[in-house]
This record gives structure tokens, C-alpha cells and sequence, in this order.
């Protein structure tokens, strides 16, 4: 079994590629250093709307959605998080291998003073599990989302901690928006498609919804 980081490009599309380390073998706790299907969802989404502001990225993982935006993106001003340190090393060496232009900051989100800073963007792959302390996840995106912000969240189906967390950012006061992403979001990130899926199985195997989450009027 290897055990070490491999080298991955993911194609983002055709003519866009990210090079990361994808850990594909990890112990409970280093999740982050691994390439979730998720995150290559959520970065084809970045382009397709080619998003102005600022971002901040929560759980950054590999960095695959925030150097997305970095390298193929109007955004120039790009913040990812997480708060294991193993994983903001690996995000900062992914920064490195495709010269991005991105800064790492540690945040917890069960102390949302770690950082402050709000964004105009607000993104998320995968941040839905089992053990997750959803209310603190709201309450950090709702600290660090401006005002007139907004927020994306891509998540597989069939996550039973979902609900509880939609149900949860409306109780807090934001309006919430489903729509499933399909066909060229889901396809090989890879030339070889084989490869490619073999890589990244679950593209195939499950549905992937996005989840856009706005403040709620007081009008």
C-alpha cells in the first residue's frame, strides 16, 4: 500500500488543470489531505460562474476550489482555512506547485475569532458528516459571510447530516437554494477517463447538490 501524497493534475477543464498532493491512503483526523470528489465539483462551479470578490474557503482540504478561483478566476483576493495543521501545510505546498495567488489561515470553526475577516464568497465541499459541529459551521459562515454575501456548499446526497444542517441555517436566518450539479460537473478529471474515474469513483456514483445560502431579507 502507498502510503506517501501523489501527485495529481485535475482537470478543471479541458485547458485548466490544478496540480495537487492528494494523500490517498490517511489516517482518521488527516481527511483534509485527501481529494474528495466534492472539491472538484465545487471548483467547476467557480468557473462556470467566474465569480468578483473576495473568498474564503472553509475546510480547504487539498486547496483544489480556492486555487481554482486564483488561477482561473475574476477573484483576486483568496483566503483558505482549515484548522489541521497537516492540511494548511499541504494547502500551502499546493499554492506553491501551480503559483497561485492565495493565503492559508488557520480557523476553527468552533471559535470563529481564529479569524475574522469576512468575504464577499463563502465556499464549502463536504462539510456535512457525521461528528460535524453544524451550529458552529453556521455561525462561522454567517460571521465571516458579508453582509450582501453569499455562500456555496457542494455535498454528494445521501449525507444524513444535511437536513440537519439546512434546517439549521434557516433557524439562524438564512435563505437556502438546492440545485444539483450534473453532467460536465461530474465528469473524469482526467484526459484518461478510466483513470480518471478510477481515481475519483464516486463522480459516478453518487448525485452532487449545491446548496447557495443568502441572508435573509428583513423586508
Amino acid at each position: 500500500m502507498n502510503l506517501k501524497p501523489q501527485i495529481r493534475e485535475i482537470f478543471i477543464d479541458n485547458d485548466k488543470i490544478v496540480t495537487i498532493s492528494d494523500q490517498v491512503f490517511f489516517q482518521t483526523g488527516n481527511d483534509g489531505v485527501h481529494q474528495w470528489e466534492s472539491g472538484i465539483v465545487l471548483s467547476r462551479y467557480l468557473l462556470s460562474i467566474n465569480p468578483i470578490g473576495s473568498i474564503l474557503e472553509l475546510g480547504s482540504g487539498s486547496g483544489l476550489a480556492g486555487i481554482t478561483a486564483s488561477k482561473y478566476t475574476r477573484s483576486t483576493n483568496i483566503t483558505m482555512t482549515d484548522f489541521n495543521r497537516t492540511v494548511l501545510d499541504n494547502i500551502q505546498e499546493n499554492i506553491l506547485k501551480n503559483s497561485a495567488r492565495a493565503r492559508v489561515v488557520y480557523l476553527d470553526w468552533r471559535d470563529v475569532t481564529t479569524y475574522t475577516n469576512p468575504a464577499d464568497i463563502v465556499i464549502g465541499s463536504d462539510l456535512i458528516y457525521d461528528g460535524a459541529p453544524i451550529q458552529d459551521l453556521v455561525r462561522t459562515i454567517l460571521h465571516h459571510m458579508n453582509e450582501n454575501g453569499v455562500c456555496y456548499i457542494v455535498m454528494p446526497d445521501k449525507r444524513k447530516m444535511t437536513p440537519v444542517f439546512l434546517e439549521e441555517a434557516e433557524r439562524a436566518g438564512l435563505d437556502v437554494v438546492a440545485m444539483e450539479l450534473k453532467d460536465w460537473f461530474t465528469c473524469s478529471p482526467h484526459r484518461d477517463v478510466q483513470k480518471g474515474f478510477r481515481d475519483f469513483a464516486e463522480l459516478t456514483m453518487r448525485k452532487y447538490f449545491l446548496y447557495t445560502l443568502t441572508r435573509k431579507s428583513n423586508i
